[in-house]
C-alpha cells in the first residue's frame, strides 16, 4: 500500500512539472513581429537607413525603354526645351541594379530634390549656367562629371540615349549617408489600410500634354494601379526579371505657371516652372479624378493637396507620378459616362 501510494505520489509530481499552462504554450508559439519602419513617400515598409538617390532620366522615344520605373518611390515628369520632357527618379524603398539612360540636369531639379533633404545626384551633366546652381544646392553629386564609377555606355542605343547606371556604385559615392536619409515628418498625407478615401469623378483615362509629348494613365482595376503610356504607346519598366508595364498607384497634376529664367540648353530656353507656393491641379487615385488646390510653402516641403473645402486628400499606399504642367500645357480627361436613366413606365 505504501509502495502504491509512492508511485502515485511521483507520477503526479513528474506531470505537474511537465505540463504547461495554456498562457505558456501561446506565447512560446507565438512569433516576434519585427517593427516596421514607414517610408514617408509610399506608406510602405523600407529601410529606413537606406540613402536617397534622385536620377534624371532621359524621356524621349530613343531612350525607351527606361530602366526600372517601377522601383522609383517617386517618379517627377519635367518639361524641358523643345516641349519635351524629362524624368526625375526618386529611389529609397527599393533598390534597382540599372539606373537610365541618364540625361543631363535642369534647374528645377535643384527646387524639386530639396523636399528630399540632402540626396545623392545621378546626371550626366549640365549647362555652364545650371552647374553653379547644382553645387550650391542640397543635392549631393554623384553624377558622371565627378567620377566615371557606376556609369556605363550600352551597346544597343546610340548616344546620348545610352548612358546606364549602376545603382550600388553610384550609391556608394554618396559622402555623407546620415544626410542623404529622408527626413521625418516630410510625406504625402496617406490613407490608413481601411480607409476609403475621398470620392472624385470616375475616369477611365488622363492625358497630360506638353507641345511635343504626352503622359497617359488608364486605370486598371485589376492591378488597382494607373498604366503609364508615352506619345500613344505603353511605356516599360525593365528590370532584371524582364519588362512590365509601367504603373502609378497614385498620380499627382501639378498646374504651376513659368518663373522667368537666362538658363539655355541645346535645345533653346529652359522652363523654369514655380513648384512651390499653392495653385490648381488633380489627384488621380482609385480610378477618379479629384479637382485640388496644392500646397509646397517651401522647396524643402512635399506638395499637399486639398479639395475646395480645405479637406487634406489622402492617397493610397504606393508609388507616386507628380507631373508639372506650366500655363501652356494641357490635362485632357476621358470620363466613365454616367448610365442613362430608365424611362419611365
Amino acid at each position: 500500500m505504501k509502495r502504491l501510494l509512492l508511485i502515485t505520489l511521483v507520477c503526479g509530481f513528474v506531470i505537474a512539472c511537465t505540463t504547461q499552462s495554456p498562457s505558456q504554450t501561446e506565447t512560446s508559439a507565438t512569433p516576434t513581429e519585427t517593427p516596421c519602419w514607414t517610408s514617408p513617400l509610399t506608406g510602405l515598409c523600407a529601410d529606413e537607413t537606406v540613402p536617397v538617390l534622385t536620377v534624371k532620366i532621359d524621356d524621349v522615344s530613343a531612350a525607351r525603354p527606361q530602366w526600372a520605373l517601377n522601383l522609383a518611390d517617386v517618379i517627377v515628369v519635367e518639361p524641358v526645351e523643345g516641349g519635351l520632357t524629362r524624368l526625375f527618379a526618386v529611389y529609397q524603398s527599393l533598390q534597382p541594379t540599372t539606373l537610365g539612360p541618364i540625361r543631363s540636369a535642369r534647374i528645377t531639379d535643384v527646387d524639386i530634390a530639396a523636399a528630399f533633404g540632402e540626396p545623392g545626384f545621378a546626371y550626366s551633366g549640365a549647362s555652364r549656367r545650371t552647374s553653379p546652381y547644382l553645387w550650391r544646392s542640397t543635392l549631393q553629386l554623384v553624377g558622371a562629371p565627378q567620377g566615371a564609377l557606376g556609369y556605363s555606355r550600352a551597346s544597343d542605343r546610340y548616344a546620348p540615349h545610352n548612358l546606364m547606371g549602376n545603382y550600388e556604385e553610384i550609391i556608394s559615392r554618396i559622402k555623407n549617408v546620415s544626410k542623404a536619409l529622408l527626413r521625418p515628418g516630410v510625406s504625402w498625407g496617406f490613407l490608413d489600410d481601411a480607409e476609403e478615401g475621398m470620392s472624385g469623378r470616375d475616369l477611365i483615362s488622363a492625358t497630360a500634354d506638353w507641345p511635343a509629348s504626352d503622359k497617359s494613365f488608364s486605370w486598371d482595376l485589376k492591378t488597382k494601379s494607373w498604366l503609364v503610356s508615352a506619345d500613344g504607346k505603353s511605356t516599360e519598366s525593365v528590370s532584371d526579371v524582364g519588362i512590365e508595364r509601367a504603373r502609378a498607384t497614385t498620380v499627382f497634376v501639378m498646374k504651376t505657371t513659368t518663373l522667368e529664367t537666362w538658363y539655355l540648353d541645346s535645345g533653346g530656353a529652359t522652363p523654369y516652372l514655380k513648384t512651390y507656393g499653392e495653385g490648381k491641379g488633380w489627384v488621380l487615385i482609385n480610378g477618379q479624378a479629384i479637382e485640388a488646390t496644392w500646397k509646397r510653402p517651401t522647396i524643402q516641403d512635399l506638395p499637399r493637396w486639398f479639395t475646395a473645402a480645405g479637406d487634406e486628400i489622402k492617397v493610397p499606399k504606393g508609388n507616386v507620378w507628380w507631373l508639372l504642367l506650366s500655363e501652356r500645357d494641357e490635362m485632357k480627361f476621358k470620363w466613365v459616362k454616367s448610365p442613362s436613366p430608365s424611362p419611365s413606365s
